[in-house]
Parts: structure tokens; C-alpha cells; sequence
């Protein structure tokens, strides 16, 4: 009984225990841990390594266009021109991609170990014994010998010149013009009669007839040529860029110190005792005599003759010349003039009318209507796919573009 009692003293205890954690922890509100949702990407395609051949298109073949029944042209007008067929350019020929090689290893160079050089060794100084200059020679003093004498320059005496006497001049006697020349009057010769100046008849000219108009046909308009719609072209495909592996750059290896023999400073070198030489022997010093000066004698003057003026020169008086002769004024004759001739009347035609003419009536070829142009029926263009887009058979990426890729 007991037993009983205790076991069920302690389930209620559990169950009170049980209802106040749960109501005490809802009003806690404490997080409950949840692992993280595991993320699977997105099955993405590998980029294509080959380009793909481009889809071939074939051309658009126009229906064959509406010939209307020839209709020979007037002989001026210019046939229509001949259709060309459109050209069929052949299928591009597909390309491989090019693929560059990978780089070839080269081995690091290293650098061989520098040569030894033993250190110089420097030769011991030859000893020479000092140089003893020889004592010098004794020189006498020198003497300059006494100076030539020379007596003093006596100049000449001048040679005397006699005066200059001008000749008296030579007497011209007066130019005298010789008496002109007596020319006569010209007399003019009478003129040549010239007789009266007679028109010749004038030519008869027919009178102007039209000529008939000249027929024009009627324009005719060529048919329309027939253009077929622009098809645009449908976007190249540009397969995403790949970037090239990274060259291989070898470690770089520190060269070996190169080696630097030990410093040997070199033996001091031999310097001999300073010898003052002796002095040099310098005679005395001996003035030498004075040179001797003539006395200054003065010239005798120089003889000057007297200045003769020279005779005055003589002119002859001076005469007019005679008058010049003018010939007396003679009148010349009048100049005849022939009497005026009126000429004839010209003749004129009597005037005719020209019959009138009908002209022919203009040909006016009936009017066709020319064909309606055909429309061909409009082909909508492929979808152009700009990045980011979902490809075919893969589901849209969560945060809106793909993960990079590990190659670049």
C-alpha cells in the first residue's frame, strides 16, 4: 500500500515538474539549436572547350516574280535589265580553337664558384746609391770689345733745277658753220579718182516652212524590282574566357658569397737621405764702357726757285650765227570728193501663209496595273541570352549569379 502510494506521489511529482519547466521555458523563449541546412550547388555545365560549328541558315528563296507579256519597246527606249539570281555562299569552313602549348621547364642557372686569385706580393725596392753632381768649371768673366767709330754723314749739296717756262699757245682762228642747205616746198601729188562704189543686188531667200513635229511615244514606267526583307543574322556565340595557366617561375636561389683574400698591407717604401747641392759660382759683374755719340750737325737748307705766273690765254670774240632760212607757207590743194549715189530699193517677196495642218493624234496605250509586291511571312530571331541566365536543364542559382570558377 505504501508502495503504491510513494509511486504515485512521484508520477504526479514528474507531471508538475514536467508542466512548470515547459510553461517556465515558453516564456524563457529559448533558441532551440537547428543544424544548418546543408546546401547543395548547382549541377552547372562545364564550359564547351571546342567552339561549335555556326548553324548554317539557308537563304531566304523569293517566289519567282510576276512577269508581265513582253511588250517590244520603241526602238529609243532601253530594255529592262536582266534578273540575277541571288548567290549561294558556301557553309563557312569550321575552325578548331587554337590551343597554346604549355611552357617548357627550364632548370634554374647556377652560377659557378669564382676562381682563387693569390694575393700580389710586392717585389723588395732595388737600392742605388745617391747621385754626387761634379763640382763646375770656371768660366771667365766676358768682355765686350770697344765700339767702331764712325765719322758723321755729311749730305750732298742739291742739284739745282731751272725754272719751267710754259710755251706760249697756239692761236685757232674762229669755226665759221657753213651757209644751210635751200630745200624746195613739197608739192603732194592731186589724188586718183576713185569711182562710186555699186552695191550688189541682194539674194532672193525663200520663205521658212516648219518642218511637222517629230512623234514621241508615251513613257512607259518599268515594273518595280522586288526586294526581299532584311533577315538579321543571329548572334555569334562567344564562349566564355578561359585564362591560361600560370608560367612556372622556379625558386629563386641566393648565388654563394664570392671570397675575399685576407688585406696584406704592403712593406713601407725606402726613401734616401736629402744632399743639399752646392751652390752655384756666379762672376762678378763688370759695367760695360759707353757708346760714344757724334755731334749733331744741322743740313743746309734746300734752294727754292721763284714762281712765274704764266700768260693769261687768249679767246676770239664771239660771233652769232646766221638766221636759219624758213621757206614761205604754200596751201595744199582741197581734196575731191565724188557726188553721192543713193542706192537701189531692196526687193522684198510678197509673204505667203502657210497651209494649216492638223496634227496626228498621240497613241496613249491602255494602263495596267502592275502585280502586288509579295511579303514574305516574318520569322521572329532566336532569343539573344545575356549573363546571368539559367541553362538549359539546371535550376537558378540562389543568390542570382553562378560561383566563380577555381581556374581564374
Amino acid at each position: 500500500m505504501f508502495h503504491m502510494t510513494s509511486l504515485n506521489s512521484l508520477v504526479l511529482l514528474l507531471l508538475g515538474v514536467a508542466f512548470l519547466t515547459t510553461s517556465v521555458v515558453a516564456n524563457f523563449n529559448i533558441p532551440i539549436y537547428e543544424p544548418p541546412p546543408i546546401w547543395i550547388p548547382p549541377i552547372t555545365e562545364p564550359p564547351p572547350t571546342e567552339k561549335p560549328p555556326p548553324l548554317y541558315n539557308h537563304p531566304f528563296l523569293p517566289p519567282p516574280f510576276f512577269h508581265p507579256p513582253y511588250e517590244k519597246p520603241p526602238p529609243h527606249e532601253k530594255p529592262p535589265p536582266v534578273y540575277q539570281p541571288p548567290h549561294d555562299k558556301p557553309p563557312p569552313v569550321y575552325q578548331p580553337p587554337f590551343v597554346k602549348p604549355p611552357p617548357v621547364y627550364e632548370p634554374p642557372h647556377v652560377k659557378p664558384p669564382p676562381v682563387y686569385q693569390p694575393p700580389y706580393v710586392k717585389p723588395p725596392p732595388v737600392y742605388e746609391p745617391p747621385h754626387v753632381k761634379p763640382p763646375p768649371v770656371y768660366q771667365p768673366p766676358y768682355v765686350k770689345p770697344p765700339p767702331v767709330y764712325q765719322p758723321p754723314y755729311q749730305k750732298p749739296p742739291p742739284v739745282y733745277q731751272p725754272p719751267y717756262e710754259k710755251p706760249p699757245p697756239v692761236y685757232k682762228p674762229p669755226h665759221e658753220k657753213p651757209p644751210p642747205v635751200y630745200k624746195p616746198p613739197h608739192e603732194k601729188p592731186p589724188p586718183v579718182y576713185q569711182p562710186p562704189h555699186k552695191k550688189p543686188p541682194p539674194v532672193y531667200q525663200p520663205p521658212y516652212v516648219k518642218p511637222p513635229p517629230v512623234y514621241q511615244p508615251p513613257h512607259v514606267k518599268p515594273p518595280p524590282i522586288y526586294k526581299p526583307p532584311y533577315v538579321k543574322p543571329p548572334p555569334v556565340y562567344q564562349p566564355p574566357h578561359e585564362k591560361p595557366p600560370p608560367v612556372y617561375q622556379p625558386p629563386h636561389e641566393k648565388p654563394p658569397p664570392v671570397y675575399q683574400p685576407p688585406h696584406v698591407k704592403p712593406p713601407p717604401v725606402y726613401q734616401p737621405p736629402y744632399v743639399k747641392p752646392p751652390p752655384v759660382y756666379e762672376p762678378p759683374h763688370v759695367k760695360p764702357p759707353p757708346v760714344y755719340q757724334p755731334p749733331y750737325v744741322k743740313p743746309p737748307p734746300v734752294y727754292q726757285p721763284p714762281q712765274e705766273k704764266p700768260p693769261p690765254v687768249y679767246e676770239p670774240p664771239h660771233q652769232k650765227p646766221p638766221p636759219v632760212y624758213q621757206p614761205p607757207y604754200v596751201k595744199p590743194p582741197p581734196v575731191y570728193q565724188p557726188p553721192y549715189v543713193k542706192p537701189p530699193p531692196v526687193y522684198q517677196p510678197p509673204y505667203e501663209k502657210p497651209p494649216y495642218e492638223k496634227p496626228p493624234p498621240v497613241f496613249e496605250p491602255p494602263y495596267e496595273k502592275p502585280p502586288p509586291l509579295f511579303h514574305p511571312p516574318y520569322v521572329k530571331p532566336p532569343p539573344v541570352l545575356e549573363p546571368p541566365y539559367t541553362p538549359p536543364g539546371c535550376s537558378p542559382p540562389p543568390y542570382g549569379h553562378f560561383p566563380p570558377s577555381k581556374k581564374t
